[in-house]
């Protein structure tokens, strides 16, 4: 059996640590009572503050500080069949430098690649030295990057993107996070108000937030709340056809080119890519039904790597588009080297 844990996160204390051993040797001692053989590994990770999240203003833990926290978890496992597995503190480093980086970075990668940095996810691809001399060579400075927490104030580099979250109720549930404040689960309790939901086009699918129930502060979020009624969600009138069931759609048949660099995309790649182009092309793409909707659009068999190709794939719309818009539209936002050949073709309905 396997437990995964997560170290570094911010106001955790030694003991927090020691407790992730004594977890384990409580779950070894109940395992070992219903089978002899029984094993536990203990999955460790170093915790990476990330952007849009309450704790991108918080500083990660060190390289020194990572290693002193994995040392002292070894140093209190002494159970034969109890295994530390933990996340290589190196590659989290790396990790936390590109999380909150900024533009200078793009150098560092360039510098990094040229001496030789190839496959650096891997352990034993990782050659943290050479990331260590390029960014000495680059003059950047890591502890900017990692180790420094941010003030309320400061400028993120993320900041001139928009993603309705609000940056004020971001700092609220940082400052609730350190104080350790009960925040409601907003699908059940009070609305804390993050700024996605409008309430017109995004809206929460299953209850209803009654006006006056919203609060955005910490101190009114505290308070309990009652349940609002489950209101079921009903897909838009506009996607159904007379009898209730889904519309079929209209399906355009694609022949594309991919040549160049876009020929070293792996067949994966190429279908992100695709998916993309369409969501910036702002498509009435069709997506699929169930609890992960994907959009519909289907290819044919993978290409070689490397390999200059045509061929073609199945894009499922919503509603009719002629196919030179659809056509120019692709065209315009696809990456160089995959390129439509030839205006789509309407296979359904005919």
């Amino acid at each position: 059996m396997k437990f995964y844990f997560m170290i570094g996160l911010p106001t955790e204390t030694d003991e927090d640590v020691s407790a992730i051993a004594q977890l384990g040797q409580k779950v070894l001692t109940e395992g070992l009572r219903q089978n002899r053989k029984a094993e536990i590994n203990l999955g460790v990770s170093a915790f990476v503050p990330k952007p849009f999240t309450p704790f991108q203003w918080e500083p990660q833990n060190s390289l020194a500080e990572t290693h002193q926290k994995l040392n002292r978890l070894r140093s209190q496992i002494r159970t034969r069949r109890l295994h530390l597995k933990p996340h290589k503190p190196e590659t989290t480093y790396l990790e936390g430098i590109f999380a909150r980086g900024d533009r200078p970075l793009a150098k560092l990668i360039v510098r990094a690649w040229e001496k030789g940095c190839r496959f650096d996810e891997w352990d034993e691809g990782l050659k943290f030295h050479l990331w260590r001399e390029a960014w000495e060579e680059c003059g950047i400075d890591p502890h900017f990057y990692v180790e420094r927490r941010r003030g309320r104030e400061e400028r993120l580099p993320w900041d001139h993107l928009f993603i309705d979250m609000k940056k004020e109720w971001l700092w609220e549930e940082y400052e609730a996070s350190v104080q350790a404040a009960f925040v409601d689960d907003c699908s059940t309790g009070k609305c804390s108000v993050c700024g996605v939901c409008d309430y017109k086009e995004v809206r929460n699918r299953a209850y209803e937030l009654p006006r006056y129930d919203a609060a955005g502060k910490l101190e009114k979020r505290k308070t309990t709340t009652e349940v609002r009624a489950y209101i079921p969600p009903v897909p838009p009138v506009s996607l159904r056809g007379g009898q209730g069931e889904i519309h079929p759609g209209f399906s355009y048949q694609c022949t594309y080119t991919k040549s160049g660099p876009a020929s070293l995309l792996s067949h994966l790649e190429f279908v992100d890519h695709i998916r993309r182009a369409a969501a910036r092309a702002e498509l009435p793409v069709k997506f699929s039904q169930g609890f992960h909707p994907q959009p519909r659009i289907s290819f044919g068999n993978a290409s070689p790597v490397g390999c200059e190709v045509s061929d073609s794939f199945t894009i499922h719309l919503l509603r009719s588009v002629k196919p030179e818009d659809l056509y120019q539209h692709f065209n315009q936002t696809l990456p160089d080297g995959i390129r439509l050949l030839a205006p789509p073709v309407l296979i359904s309905p005919p």
